[in-house]
Order: structure tokens, then C-alpha cells, then sequence
């Protein structure tokens, strides 16, 4: 090998061995900018909360009849809003459950609380903090239609959420 060749193969060598380490460097920045860009896109918690209060007015979560067992499609639901919490860090959030007035007070009341429980720890299972979460439960006592229909009966069962500062 001459002079020239080795001059050649000399920096092809050098970059054969650094290119490890330039890619590592490389995704390092990738995934700090990455990181920069998701916290410059975080919505402010005036969004959050609008975002928690129309998915609450637009969701329906439903259990199995006198239970707290989740139906699939409300446990399906939950994970849109557990993105949404993901993207919100601030606040915390207020899950309140209600009943409608079939049955004893006591027993809807504790029926409501078991609910808001679940969908707790449906989001904490979908790995939104605990600490952020708290299950509120008003039994009938606090209905939006008559409980003398069925279609009242149904819209006061209901979860309701508020993220909360």
C-alpha cells in the first residue's frame, strides 16, 4: 500500500470506528428533541380540563346490571381518556358515581362509590398515577332526570369526571 492509499483508507477507518458512537450520539439528540417537542406541546390544564368535561359529556361508562364490572366497551372508552391524562399532568381528577333510586339508598350509595372505584382502577391500570385519581360516590341524591321512566332512570346512572386543579 502506498501513501495515498493509506491517506485514503485512513479517515474510511477512522469513520468505520466512530460511527457507533456518532449514531448513539445521534439518536441521544433524537430523543431529547423528541422530548423537548412533547413538553413544548403539553396543553395547558384550561384545555385539559375542557378535554376531561367533553369526554365526560360524551361518554357513556357503563357496568354489568348492580354491579361495579365494567362493560368492555366503557373499559375501551377509558383508554382515550387515560391518553388525554397522559398528556395532562396537572390536576387531578374526580371520578363521582351515581345511581339511579331502584333499591335502598344505602345500597346505591355503596354501589355508586364501588363504581367510580372501578374506573380508578381502570386508569390505574392504564398507568395513570393513583395520586392523581379520587372516586367520589352520590348514590341517587343527586339525579338529572326523573326516576319515574326508564330513560331518566338511565341517564342518572352515570360517571361523571372533573379534572381539578
Amino acid at each position: 500500500m502506498g501513501l495515498k492509499s493509506t491517506i485514503l483508507v485512513l479517515p474510511a477507518i477512522i469513520f468505520a470506528l466512530l460511527s457507533p458512537v456518532l449514531a448513539q450520539e445521534t439518536t441521544s439528540n433524537e430523543q431529547t428533541g423528541a422530548m423537548v417537542e412533547k413538553l413544548a406541546v403539553l396543553p395547558d390544564f384550561a384545555t385539559c380540563a375542557a378535554a376531561v368535561k367533553q369526554f365526560s359529556q360524551s361518554q357513556s361508562i357503563r357496568f354489568a346490571p348492580a354491579s361495579s364490572k365494567l362493560t368492555r366497551a366503557s373499559a375501551d372508552a377509558l383508554k382515550e381518556l387515560a391518553a388525554t391524562l397522559g398528556k395532562c399532568p396537572d390536576g387531578s381528577l374526580y371520578v363521582s358515581g351515581h345511581t339511579d333510586s331502584d333499591g335502598p339508598a344505602n345500597a346505591n350509595m355503596a354501589l355508586s362509590v364501588a363504581r367510580a372505584e372501578a374506573v380508578i382502577g381502570e386508569l390505574i391500570s392504564l398507568g395513570i398515577n393513583d395520586t392523581r385519581l379520587y372516586a367520589l360516590g352520590y348514590g341517587e341524591t343527586m339525579p338529572i332526570a326523573s326516576n319515574n321512566t326508564r330513560a331518566g332512570k338511565a341517564k342518572n346512572r352515570r360517571i361523571v369526571f372533573e379534572l381539578v386543579k
